[in-house]
């Protein structure tokens, strides 16, 4: 069995993520802070992810092949291996199987902690466009840092599916002036492409960790 980390590079191919083999099995990783290779832009990968087979020997028809979940992938033949097609910063634990006697059966998930946004001012408008961060497949939390020296109140706005922003009723407190609570955090329990925020003041900087299913 062959075994990487790969982290994807900005024009989101891995190139030579997997060798030679039979089977192989993609997992959503995370590099610990520190570890070599580690990037604080990085993040776990997240499924649906393609992988496109390189070579003359293809295991499938098609030269590219959509992979849904943490099964492993068997064929009856090898194949020359594979880039994976994700988007930068994807963070994958890549399996390569020599044989089909080999495999991995997955454990229970794990979570890993990862940046989504560098500390950003906030508007007082309504969020619109590409603004805030990404909600991603396997995103489980996320912790919202605040910075300044201001009380004020952060309305929490989701981006939903249709491409349209709107306000969830959530509103966040930040009270740095005292030293109260610079920081909140919330679970992600509802469908959402983005997420961000609008300032009830001004003077307001978030930055935004989150914390995702990897494993």
């Amino acid at each position: 069995m062959q075994h990487e980390l790969v982290t994807l590079p900005a024009d989101g191919a891995a190139l030579k993520a997997g060798s030679r083999g039979c089977g192989f099995q993609l997992l959503p990783a995370m590099l610990e802070a520190g570890a070599q290779g580690y990037s604080a832009d990085a993040r776990p990968g997240s499924y649906p992810v393609r992988l496109r087979f390189r070579g003359s020997r293809q295991p499938t028809a098609a030269k590219e092949l959509t992979v849904l979940g943490r099964h492993a992938h068997y064929f009856g033949e090898e194949f020359d291996g594979f880039d994976v097609l994700g988007q930068a910063g994807e963070c994958w634990q890549v399996l390569v199987f020599d044989s089909r006697e080999e495999g991995v059966v997955p454990g229970p998930s794990s979570r890993a902690a990862h940046r989504l946004l560098a500390a950003t001012v906030v508007s007082t408008s309504d969020p619109a466009g590409e603004v805030g961060f990404r909600v991603r497949p396997g995103l489980r939390s996320f912790t919202v840092y605040a910075s300044g020296t201001l009380t004020v109140t952060a309305a929490l706005w989701v981006r939903g599916l249709d491409g349209t922003w709107r306000d969830s009723g959530d509103v966040l407190s930040f009270d740095t002036a005292a030293g109260g609570f610079p920081v909140q955090m919330r679970e992600v329990r509802q469908p959402a492409d983005r997420v961000w925020f609008k300032a009830s003041g001004g003077g307001l900087s978030l930055a935004v960790d989150g914390e995702s299913e990897v494993g």
